[in-house]
């Protein structure tokens, strides 16, 4: 991996629709270029190439990737300037908080011949109808999943052994922070999810975020073993003692942790549970299974077959919301390719060099 290139999703499709991280993401840059367009008017090509123009300079980046298109990219921020280029139309809207000063809105609009595109508006309509159709179902399918965990949860839950819970964190936490006393400065927690719901099935960048570091502690256990509730007292914890944290919630539950970094101890904690793709590559990762070291045997076996099945259902559920963001993208594609012809994409490198120099308008 590259260490110069740092991979999230700032947005992802989750039971609660899209659910956004990008203000989050952006907040604390000290300039950004917001493009404002169509489907096809080249934004993701630009962010690219702005992308490669500061790596090949030896910048670091990182690159905000798109839940609905893994093979576009919503954004990039070059780290060491403070500086982003993002894709600011929904349903990632993102509006300027400090216009002129911090952010400068692009409309790559002025490069289109809107009568070309008038000339296939009912089918643009269509179209876009389509997608909007299409993810709502998604939706809907990710919400079912989530009332199938629930019901799981249901059979198990109430026998959990807290003590023991609490036993666990407080080994964990006195594992990772016992040499820090209070800070007075406050740590800083940045936000954003590390694995989407894509038209590709669950991507994850949880390996590649976390393979550089000295210690990964994996949190193994089906849903509602409190794996999310510890990350989220050991971030809590962190940033009381002066540490920053890098917090990724859960692509199916926004509300929840699926990794939590804490880079100054070179150490993180992550969900390695399905349907998370996380794969355990080094003789260095410290394995902790909350659902065998918290819910009775007896419960386990006596209700395993209910917790498979209700498991399937969870599984099929997501696998139908992919199918249909699936559907999104190829009628996404469809509408883009009315308006990569009404366009004219030399204006393109105008804007590039605009933003490689800092201009505004």
């Amino acid at each position: 991996m590259n260490r110069k290139i740092k991979n999230v999703f700032p947005g992802g499709n989750t039971s609660e629709g899209f659910y956004s991280f990008y203000e989050e993401v952006l907040s604390k840059l000290d300039r950004l270029f917001i493009l404002k367009g169509g489907p096809g008017t080249g934004k993701s090509s630009l962010i690219k190439k702005v992308a490669k123009h500061f790596l090949e300079r030896g910048q670091s980046i990182t690159f905000l990737h798109c839940s609905s298109d893994t093979e576009s990219v919503d954004g990039v921020i070059i780290n060491e300037l403070s500086l982003g280029v993002v894709d600011g139309t929904a349903p990632h809207v993102v509006d300027p908080t400090l216009p002129g000063i911090k952010d400068e809105i692009i409309n790559l609009g002025e490069f289109w011949d809107r009568n070309l595109l008038l000339e296939d508006k009912e089918e643009i309509t269509r179209l876009k109808q389509n997608i909007k159709t299409y993810f709502s179902t998604a939706y809907k399918e990710l919400k079912y999943a989530t009332i199938a965990q629930n019901k799981m949860k249901k059979i198990y839950v109430p026998h959990i052994d807290n003590a023991k819970v609490e036993e666990i964190k407080d080994k964990l936490i006195s594992m990772t922070l016992k040499d820090k006393e209070s800070s007075k400065k406050k740590g800083r927690l940045s936000q954003s999810f590390a694995g989407a719901i894509t038209p590709r099935g669950i991507v994850s960048f949880a390996g590649e975020l976390t393979d550089n570091l000295s210690t990964r502690v994996l949190l193994l256990g089906k849903p509602g073993t409190n794996k999310s509730t510890i990350m989220e007292s050991l971030a809590d914890k962190a940033t009381s003692l002066g540490y920053d944290v890098e917090a990724y919630h859960c692509a199916l539950n926004p509300h929840k942790l699926d990794l939590v970094i804490i880079p100054q101890k070179q150490i993180a904690f992550v969900d390695a549970s399905p349907p998370h793709k996380f794969v355990s590559k080094s003789s260095n990762d410290i394995l902790v299974d909350m659902f065998a070291l918290t819910v009775p045997k007896e419960i386990a076996q006596q209700n395993q077959k209910q917790i498979l099945n209700l498991q399937r259902q969870v599984d099929k559920h997501i696998l139908k919301a992919t199918s249909n963001i699936k559907n999104a993208k190829e009628n996404h594609a469809k509408m883009e390719n009315f308006y990569i012809k009404a366009m004219d994409f030399d204006k393109m490198q105008e804007v590039f060099e605009r933003i490689i120099h800092g201009e505004t308008n």
